[in-house]
């Protein structure tokens, strides 16, 4: 069951080194402090199954519209993403 506090994001936390660590079924919050701050987050599981990940966006702003998701493995390889915000045509 998902926690209904919020925890906080520790800045910085811009690559794998200073990545955020998660605890598992947490909300969290971060901020994005210019378009190409890149946030790193980091959680273990130990054993093989689905993740699921919610990621809410600011509906006030239209500064940082647009989001790449990206979940990788430990050597940083890409196992899913997702662009978010972006028009389709």
């Amino acid at each position: 069951m998902l926690s209904t506090k919020f925890l906080y994001e520790i800045e910085k936390n811009n690559n794998k080194d200073t990545a955020t660590t998660l605890l598992l079924d947490q909300n969290y919050t971060g901020q994005l402090y210019s378009n190409d701050d890149d946030d790193y987050y980091s959680f273990n599981i130990d054993q093989s199954g689905k993740i699921d990940l919610n990621f809410i966006t600011p509906s006030d702003s239209s500064l940082y519209d647009y989001y790449s998701i990206v979940i990788r493995d430990s050597s940083l390889n890409a196992i899913s993403s997702i662009e978010t915000g972006k028009d389709i045509t």
